[in-house]
């Protein structure tokens, strides 16, 4: 079956990670009643809106932090075509690639990291010479031959005029 982002790169609802979250909250719960029970109503009570805004503090941040990121990601990544419009999109010039909308990194770059990839890699895996030693000229001679009869029977006339007028 196929995987939706989501299910892909965030918090998977099996039984693993359902016992792992009771377990987290158990704590929190001990750890809570531990320290009412120290503190009691002396403290707490009297400034519980304190200390639910210090406590708020890191929940934030996660929030904060794990939105901030997974945006980055997909902005990476994703659209694959210009939005809202591909019009919007310099196609020439010094800001080519750029305009009034967004492109994932990855596909506004896909032809220049392809062209590299391919410049680094080629020299090292095919030779041109083993590429032409491969070539059968007996068969492309015969593939070629009627295209070839067609163009010399228009070039050789017009050739044979320029070389010799009359």
């Amino acid at each position: 079956a196929k995987k939706t982002w989501f299910s892909a790169n965030c918090f998977q609802c099996n039984l693993k990670n359902a016992c792992l979250f009771i377990v987290l909250l158990i704590l929190l719960g001990v750890l809570l009643y531990i320290l009412y029970f120290y503190y009691g109503e002396s403290y707490i009570v009297p400034h519980y809106k304190e200390l639910l805004k210090l406590a708020s503090i890191p929940l934030i941040c996660i929030a904060f932090t794990y939105g901030h990121i997974a945006l980055a990601l997909w902005m990476t990544f994703w659209p694959t075509e210009f939005w809202p419009h591909p019009a919007l999109q310099f196609k020439s010039g010094p800001f080519k690639g750029y305009g009034l909308g967004w492109q994932g990194i990855v596909p506004m770059k896909a032809i220049k990291m392809a062209q590299i990839a391919v410049d680094l890699m080629v020299p090292d895996v095919v030779r041109m010479e083993d590429v032409v030693a491969r070539i059968d000229a007996a068969r492309v001679t015969d593939i070629i031959r009627p295209a070839l009869m067609e163009i010399l029977k228009i070039l050789i006339p017009r050739v044979a005029a320029k070389q010799t007028p009359i």
